[in-house]
Formats: structure tokens, sequence, C-alpha cells
């Protein structure tokens, strides 16, 4: 099955598949692929699935590249911030878990979920800050994606 196709089995972000990185719009340009024909697809899911979930954390884009999904967080990097981050992380991997099976089992093996910073990296490594993203699962953030 493709990757569009998983997308449109999931019926809340059934008609918000874009094809390459259109979904990301100008955030596009935080991500650098090797390979860029190997974008099977985008989905903007902050905006798709804003009305139907209006209080929640929701986390910003997903995309496929080589068959696996990457979920990318386009957020200031401060430490304040990493709670947030947090917290948009465990409502994805609820949705997921309730709503997105068709595209969890395509998520990457290595470093799913992708925090990169608008302005930015703001958060020291070995700090408490990232041990808590590791501990979450979320990479280190980074101001540009790059595969």
């Amino acid at each position: 099955m493709a990757f569009k196709d998983d997308v449109e089995e999931v019926g809340e972000i059934r008609d918000c598949y874009q094809t390459g990185l259109k979904a990301l719009g100008s955030d596009s340009a935080k991500v650098r692929i090797r390979a860029p024909r190997d974008i099977s697809g985008s989905v903007f899911l902050d905006q798709c699935l804003e009305t139907v979930y209006p209080q929640a954390p929701r986390w910003d884009y997903l995309f496929c590249y080589r068959n696996e999904v990457f979920f990318m967080e386009v957020h200031p990097a401060n430490t304040s911030e990493v709670r947030s981050i947090i917290a948009k992380l465990t409502w994805l991997k609820r949705w997921l878990a309730e709503n997105g099976a068709s595209i969890n089992k395509r998520k990457a093996r290595d470093h799913p979920y992708r925090w990169i910073g608008t302005n930015g990296v703001h958060i020291t490594r070995n700090s408490r800050h990232h041990r808590l993203l590791i501990q979450a699962g979320v990479q280190f953030p980074q101001e540009v994606l790059i595969l």
C-alpha cells in the first residue's frame, strides 16, 4: 500500500495528503533530503486536525521518505519549551495508536520524532532538559533536518 493510501485510510486526515513536502509550506526549507524523489508525500497534521482537536497540543507535520514516516515539529528550541514538546509527542503517540495505525506502521526505525528549532537551538547537550527529551523519544533539536 502506498503512503497516500495510508493517509486516506485515516478518516480525520483523509483530505490532507500533499505530494512531496508541500504540506510543510515554508517550513520545507528546514528539511534537506539527499534524494527528494524518494519523498512519498506529507501532511500538515496540526492544521488538518485543528477543528477536531482544538485544545490538543497537536504535532505539526508528518512526511514519508524512503517508505518511512518522520514526524516533525517546528517550534522554538528553548529549555522552557521541552515540556510542551513532550506533551505534543504524548498526544501524537496517543492519536497514532487510536486513529493512525496505517501511518504508525511506517514510523521511521531511527529517530522518527524530530524537533526543528525556529530560531536556533538553546538547549545544552547533557542537560536535564536533554535527558527528558531522550526519555520521551525526541531527538535533540536541530535547526535543519537532514536525511
